[in-house]
């Protein structure tokens, strides 16, 4: 057929069902799936098919997000806003605010988090097609991790029950595969070993079952479970195949997989191992800030295994700070803690437990955590 508007609306109506295809059987990240939705979005342009280049311009964005290139990905969100309101589909401003969603909570941003998930929902709702789609179940995921780095304990499990229920409606194996990995992520951050495994093995089981290859990163979330669970040896082996799958796929590791590996190596007593792993995770490459104030935590814990009590305070002033001005209370609790444990017995005492006080005091919920529990039984040592 000879170049026209017709030959080229077919062929990327064909590309589309290409990039589906690619997506679930190479995975995201995949040469060939970028290779696809880079030639969808050329044929969208082209065809003046606003509503298609913002659907594979947001899959793009998907794919940095996932390579962890959320500086990329965060100015893509915003091209997509521009586009959505020109072409007016709900749908459109779905895929916009999901994207802009994610930019600010990856950069750290939990308050903006918020808003635009509202902005996301209003606009969700307005279209029914996209109520029970993989999309909506990751976007609410999102949002439950960003109400439990808030402190929002209640909130953040209401919203993760309500992204696996549709996940498990959709009788969509790749919708529920990707929850339950967003599932096992949440509760390794609430620190619940059990449920961090429970949702990680069943996310491998239905990659595997369906030939998906979307276990890298998933089983560093398992290998976590696993050494909190007492099976360290086996989680550190589970860990470092994660991280060579990894790198083979996109490149690199993302930060969640580094931190992890380096809270494994902590816990064999390889610290020197721990502290280059965590090194990575702070790189400027890096770029998710959502979890940063976790990381400078984490590294303190390992200075003080080193024996630098000064590194380590230093870290873990830098992680409240840093949690304190982006309104995650979570990170905020658990930065005092260390802290507070590092000081106690020293002359600073008072002026530690004032401080964990403080933030502990701010929560009204969650007191069956293990974050509240080990911070309370903290200050009630100090107290007395």
């Amino acid at each position: 057929m000879p170049e026209s508007t017709e030959r080229d609306a077919r062929e990327l109506e064909l590309v589309c069902s290409m990039v589906q295809a690619m997506w679930r059987a190479k995975g995201i990240g995949a040469p060939e799936t970028l290779q696809m939705a880079l030639r969808a979005a050329i044929l969208a342009e082209k065809t003046g098919n606003l509503a298609e280049l913002i659907g594979q311009l947001n899959l793009r964005r998907i794919i940095m997000t996932r390579g962890g290139d959320f500086a990329g990905a965060a100015s893509l969100a915003h091209r997509l806003l521009e586009l959505a309101e020109r072409e007016g589909s709900a749908i459109s401003f779905s895929n916009a605010y999901h994207g802009m969603l994610q930019a600010h909570l990856y950069g750290g941003d939990l308050v903006g988090t918020e808003t635009q998930f509202a902005l996301w929902r209003k606009y969700r709702d307005a279209d029914v097609s996209s109520v029970h789609s993989a999309a909506s179940v990751v976007v609410i995921l999102n949002a439950a991790l960003c109400a439990l780095m808030m402190g929002r304990i209640s909130l953040a499990r209401d919203r993760m029950a309500e992204a696996i229920a549709f996940a498990s409606a959709m009788k969509d194996p790749f919708a529920l595969m990707i929850g339950k990995m967003l599932e096992s992520l949440f509760y390794r951050h609430l620190r619940e070993p059990e449920a961090a495994m429970a949702a990680a093995s069943l996310s491998l089981a239905i990659s595997e079952e369906n030939f998906m290859p979307f276990g890298s990163g998933v089983r560093s979330l398992k290998a976590w479970a696993l050494a909190q669970l007492g099976n360290l040896e086996k989680g550190l082996v589970l860990m470092r195949e994660d991280i060579a799958d990894g790198a083979t796929r996109s490149g690199g590791s993302l930060v969640n997989t580094h931190l992890t590996h380096s809270e494994l190596q902590a816990m064999a007593g390889m610290y020197d191992a721990a502290m280059d792993s965590i090194q990575v995770a702070l790189s400027p490459q890096n770029q998710d800030e959502s979890i940063r104030p976790e990381i400078l935590r984490v590294r303190g814990e390992i200075w003080f295994r080193l024996g630098n009590r000064d590194a380590a305070e230093a870290d873990f002033l830098a992680a409240v700070a840093r949690a304190k001005a982006g309104s995650a209370r979570m990170f905020e609790l658990r930065a005092a803690t260390s802290l507070a444990r590092l000081l106690r017995d020293t002359d600073r005492r008072d002026e530690t437990r004032a401080m964990l006080a403080e933030i502990y005091n701010w929560f009204t919920e969650g007191f069956d955590t293990s974050d509240l529990k080990e911070a309370k039984a903290l200050l009630d040592e100090l107290t007395a």
